[in-house]
């Protein structure tokens, strides 16, 4: 697996993967169970570790966690780690639409940086992706996450319309220059889910919080959101995917939010948001 790029990338793209990566490095060791999503089979039956890569999938797939859209692939071969989406006892991993090759999806375990083993594997023929189609495996863990409280879970009448007040108070934030308060909408949450999920420090979270708003008001930081007409959500059982958009001048496409205005200069598409309904309002999750 690769790290990310840059710290610059790290913070543009919300912090939650400088966070994961962190918690790698910084926390006490446990397990990480990690996905693992590619169209190369040659390495599935080796179970000494975990390994992806491919084409083009020529379709789009999304990928669910215990009834929660996590990932959408389109190409490459793709690693997350997704221990914010598990729940102690069983779990299910679904995919949801088309690809002409075979998908092959792993769940492995790692402590730090250390591999430890597969826990399951599926190979998913090419075609039609039924949602009766699943991988299914266990995870014993100690912790038990905010979106499987039944009182957390997604209302039915969710909107756009319903979601977008979040999206305009980030941009009130970085627009008034409130970088703690901006930083705190954003990533409260992922706080929550690192601190519970991977074992990180509250003080080392805190700190990395701390250099998120010092990169964003560097670089005058402004939010450019999406029309609420414009939202697309995809709805699971306690987290709703939100984008507007589609990305396609990367190595591989990606939903996006809206835009980054940096220096008042240069713009820089936003990443899709996952968000939550925890305690009577709309939070980012991921």
């Amino acid at each position: 697996m690769k790290p990310y790029a840059t710290m610059k990338n790290f913070l543009l793209g919300l912090l939650a993967g400088a966070i994961l990566f962190a918690a790698n490095v910084f926390a006490q060791p446990r397990e990480i169970f990690v996905l693992s999503i590619g169209t190369d089979g040659d390495d599935f039956e080796d179970d000494s570790g975990i390994s992806a890569s491919s084409g083009e999938v020529n379709g789009d797939i999304l990928v669910y966690i215990n009834g929660n859209p996590v990932l959408n692939y389109a190409s490459g071969g793709v690693f997350k780690q997704i221990n914010q989406y598990l729940r102690s006892g069983v779990n299910t991993v679904m995919l949801e639409g088309r690809s002409d090759m075979s998908v092959f999806v792993k769940i492995g375990v790692m402590s730090g940086q250390e591999f430890k083993r597969v826990v399951e594997k599926k190979e998913f023929n090419p075609g039609d992706i039924s949602e009766g189609e699943s991988l299914v495996f266990e995870a014993d863990i100690e912790y038990t996450l905010p979106i499987f409280d039944p009182l957390n879970r997604v209302p039915a009448d969710v909107s756009g319309k319903s979601l977008f007040p979040l999206l305009d108070r980030l941009r009130e934030y970085l627009h008034g220059s409130d970088y703690d308060k901006a930083m705190a909408l954003l990533l409260s949450q992922t706080k929550v889910w690192s601190e519970q999920a991977y074992g990180q420090e509250a003080e080392q979270l805190d700190l990395m919080l701390k250099q998120a708003g010092a990169y964003y008001r560097k670089n005058n930081i402004r939010y450019l959101p999406p029309s609420p007409e414009s939202l697309r959500l995809i709805k699971g059982e306690s987290v709703v995917l939100v984008y507007s958009g589609i990305d396609d001048s990367g190595f591989s496409k990606s939903e996006t939010l809206g835009e980054f205005l940096v220096n008042s200069v240069e713009k820089r598409p936003v990443p899709a948001m996952r968000m939550v309904f925890v305690g009577g309002q709309w939070r980012v999750w991921e």
